[in-house]
Order: structure tokens, then sequence, then C-alpha cells
């Protein structure tokens, strides 16, 4: 974990350095502050993870999904306005009930061609240490015998929903597998702390959505949660999103060393060079 840890860092740095050369800002979140619905398909940002796959993995992961997206939101705005805590995963045709018929779009996938589990329901995450304690936390429930994986499936579609809404407030895990948790470090400390969607609504009250678009992208460049203030007025025009990039929309995380080098950080941080020079 250590080296992915090292690697997520590096390229990162290079997306942000990339985007800083060209006045252009990353957003570490799901889907930009102001952006209007009508031009969401292709302006979302999420962050996945893969994990070694077996059968009892999959259903264990499964079974915790709506407990997983309730820890992870950080999109909690649309059209300027508070209206879920992941209007990414509240709009996005992306990600679904897991069924046979639609197995690519679904919340969690076996991917045939890496043979993994693929958890695909976070929102990007504001910091590295945040990534880290979500790829932890899929990695201890896949591979945790303590895991039931019937919890949460029976209300699977209504839980799901609460989650989305209302974020890290559901309540939706029994103090028991919280327990478990507190023997690491990086998942005891994403459960403990300010959800990022929470966070950006604290800063939105106190400062107006300006600061929270440059707070963001000032803690993209820093790797940890900063504060900038400003008045600055938000385009909210369709057009002036395709000119913002977002922190690497499909980034996966990868929990097992034999698959350390597929990071798809590395080709979108070429890509958005790409796109620049052109």
């Amino acid at each position: 974990m250590d080296r992915i840890r090292e690697e997520l860092k590096f390229h990162r740095g290079n997306v942000a350095d990339t985007a800083q050369d060209n006045h252009l800002m990353v957003l570490p979140t799901g889907l930009h502050p102001a952006h209007s619905s009508r031009d969401f398909t292709d302006h979302c940002a999420a962050f996945h993870v893969h994990l070694d796959y077996s059968k009892e993995a999959f259903q264990r992961l499964y079974g915790f999904i709506p407990f997983l997206i309730s820890q992870s939101t950080n999109s909690p705005f649309l059209n300027g306005k508070i209206q879920a805590m992941s209007n990414r995963m509240h709009l996005s045709a992306h990600v679904n009930i897991p069924t046979m018929g639609l197995q690519r779009n679904a919340d969690i996938i076996h991917n045939p061609s890496l043979n993994t589990v693929e958890v695909k329901v976070f929102d990007t995450q504001i910091t590295i240490d945040e990534s880290m304690g979500l790829a932890s936390l899929v990695k201890m429930i896949g591979e945790n015998l303590g895991f039931h994986s019937e919890i949460m499936k029976e209300d699977y579609v209504k839980l799901r929903e609460k989650a989305i809404l209302y974020g890290s407030k559901s309540s939706l895990i029994d103090k028991d597998h919280l327990k478990i948790f507190e023997d690491n470090m990086d998942v005891s400390n994403i459960l403990s702390q300010m959800n990022g969607s929470d966070w950006q609504i604290d800063l939105f009250k106190k400062h107006g959505l300006p600061s929270v678009v440059y707070s963001l992208w000032e803690s993209f460049q820093h790797d940890k949660r900063m504060i900038k203030t400003s008045s600055q007025e938000i385009d909210r025009t369709e057009s002036s999103f395709r000119d913002l990039f977002y922190l690497i929309p499909y980034s996966p995380f990868l929990c097992i060393d034999k698959y350390n080098k597929y990071l798809q950080d590395i080709t979108y941080s070429g890509g958005l060079k790409k796109i620049i020079h052109h």
C-alpha cells in the first residue's frame, strides 16, 4: 500500500503541475460545485477500487456498498445548490443496481480483464489519505470473514438512496463492524473525519460557492484540505466546464501488488497534456 500511495502522489503531482502551467484548475470532487444537470454526463469524476477477485470478496463488498457510498460522498452541489451528498451517484448512468443486464454500469462488478472485484461507487476524493482510506476499506471488507455478505442486500435500493442523499449521516453500519476498522489507521482516520461533502457544505455556508471551488483546487495542489476564500464569480455556462479538468475520472486503486502498474492516472495525465497542446 505504501508503494501505491507514492505512485498516486507522483501522478497527482504531475496532473497538478500540468494544470497550473496551463492556467487550469483540477477539482478533487465528484462534480463541479456549480455544475448543471444538463451537461452532466461527460463531467463527473469517480474513483474506482480493484481487489483480487473471489466470489466471497464480491459478495461481502456487495453487501456493504451502501455503507461504502455513505463514507465517500464528495459532490454535494448541483446547479450551485445542495441537492444530495453525492450528486454524481444520484445522476450518473455509469453506476446502477448490480444486475446481469447492466453489468458494466453496476455499482460493483467482476472485471474479467483484470480478474478483480471493481467497486465503482466512490466520488473522487480530496486528498491521497482519503483515497488510501477507501482503498483500505475495500480491502478490509473484501478479505475479512467478519463482514457478512447479506447485511445490506435486503434493502439495497433504499439504503443506497439513503447513502446518496445523506452521506455519512446515514448510520448504515453497526458498532460491532465499526470495531473491526479500529486496527487500520487509514480506515479509522477516514471514518472519523468530516466527510468530503460535509466539508464542502461547511465551506459554502461560511464563505460561498466560489470559495468551495478555489479551496478544492488549493487542497489538490497541497494534498491537504485547505480553505481559500474568494468572491470571484463562477461561470455557470455549460461551455465553461469543457475547459476545466477534474481529477482523474476513472482512477483504480489496486490493493494487490501484481496489478500495481495498472494506474489510469498515467493515461489521464498524458491525455490532459495532449488535450492542452491541441
